[in-house]
């Protein structure tokens, strides 16, 4: 997975139609991006892509119960990692700041 930070004004293409573009940052939330696509590119939310692919396993589609499995995973994968970097961390006065080791 490409992750990329963006200040105000950049932006990231993918191929030549699809850009991502840097919207905000309100210092609470992930920066928050745009996308600009051909309608005929399918852009999905996470959560309603998983919803789909949970409905679609749930009547018995091997693809999607693959597809379900692999995503859950790495979901997974990801909350370990996150969940890692904020035990060496600590909020202060409404502030995050490394706790002393």
């Amino acid at each position: 997975m490409l992750h990329v930070t963006l200040k105000k004004g950049d932006y990231v293409m993918i191929g030549d139609e699809v850009k991502m573009s840097y919207s905000k940052n309100d210092g609470k939330m992930v920066v928050i991006f745009g996308v600009d696509a051909p309608r005929s590119l399918k852009i999905t939310r996470s959560k309603v892509y998983e919803e789909t692919l949970s409905n679609m396993a749930a009547t018995g589609d091997q693809e999607a119960i693959e597809k379900l499995e692999l995503v859950q995973k790495e979901n997974e994968e990801r909350r370990k990692i996150f969940n890692q970097r904020m035990s060496k961390r600590q909020y202060k006065g409404g502030q995050m700041s490394r706790m002393a080791n």
